[in-house]
């Protein structure tokens, strides 16, 4: 029995350390040099940066995005639960979610864990056990006394099962410069390309609001293909067309929605 509680208090000493290792400094990946993102767009040592949890993290990162937010890295890894208590599980991760935004002095984090699957099994372990003796010892009318200890080895088999979860987290800054149009496209993928039925063209990913494409009613899954007498054939094409944009320019966007070609005219901002 002494064994049995020095065994479960060393594996909750271990279970502590472990919880308190939750980070997500080692699985950052940049979207951007930090020496290239202008010093009034981080995170100053007078402000606190904002944390959010979210369930559909990929959902909500497209709504911080419209919010004229641009993501610059995200930490994505799948590890066991930290806590069993999903207060304090939430803690650790939002703790983590934080720490990972001050150091890389982001404005917003958002995080996000989901379970992925729960992993059985058994460990063999040592074990030690130590007992003590004493007595008397009698032999030819004479007596000792006699004190004495005892080593033996063996080994004890223990059941576990982990929870294991993803973990994310996304960083995001204020954008680098108003925007012309206010969309966020990226080139179609094959499977866009089956379901609008033809191969070229930019999809819409984020309608940045409060924009001429926001009040345009332009929304996010629309396919531009043509701005004024530009052929929109992919990302790139927009790009160089929103550089060569003025304020105050109107633009008439050709998009395709619902397999429907519809044109939209915008002033630019």
């Amino acid at each position: 029995m002494k064994y049995k509680n020095k065994l479960l208090a060393g594996m909750s000493g271990f279970a502590f350390f472990f919880t308190s290792c939750m980070s997500f400094s080692g699985f950052y990946q940049a979207y951007y040099a930090e020496n290239s993102i202008p010093e009034q767009l981080l995170l100053q040592n007078d402000e606190k940066p904002q944390v959010f949890y979210s369930s559909h993290i990929n959902i909500d990162a497209a709504e911080i995005e419209s919010e004229h937010y641009v993501p610059i890295g995200y930490a994505s890894l799948n590890g066991p639960e930290y806590d069993s208590r999903e207060k304090y599980q939430r803690y650790l991760v939002q703790k983590a979610a934080l720490k990972l935004c001050k150091e890389k002095r982001a404005k917003i984090a958002l995080y996000s864990y989901a379970h992925t699957d729960t992993v059985n099994g058994s460990i063999t372990l040592p074990t030690t056990q130590t007992s003590k003796s004493s007595g008397t010892i009698y032999s030819g009318g004479n007596s000792a006394w006699y004190s004495g200890t005892t080593t033996s080895t063996g080994s004890t088999a223990t059941n576990y099962s982990v929870k294991r979860f993803d973990y994310a987290a996304i960083l995001f800054i204020p954008l680098p410069e108003p925007v012309r149009v206010g969309v966020n496209c990226v080139s179609l993928t094959n499977e866009m390309r089956t379901n609008i039925q033809r191969n070229t063209g930019a999809f819409v990913r984020v309608v940045y609001k409060n924009t001429p494409a926001y009040t345009a009613n332009i929304v996010t899954g629309d396919v531009i293909i043509k701005m004024n007498d530009t052929v929109i054939n992919n990302v790139e094409d927009i790009s160089a067309f929103d550089r060569d944009l003025k304020t105050g320019e109107p633009v008439k966007i050709t998009l395709v929605r619902n397999q429907k070609e519809l044109v939209i005219d915008i002033i630019s901002d």
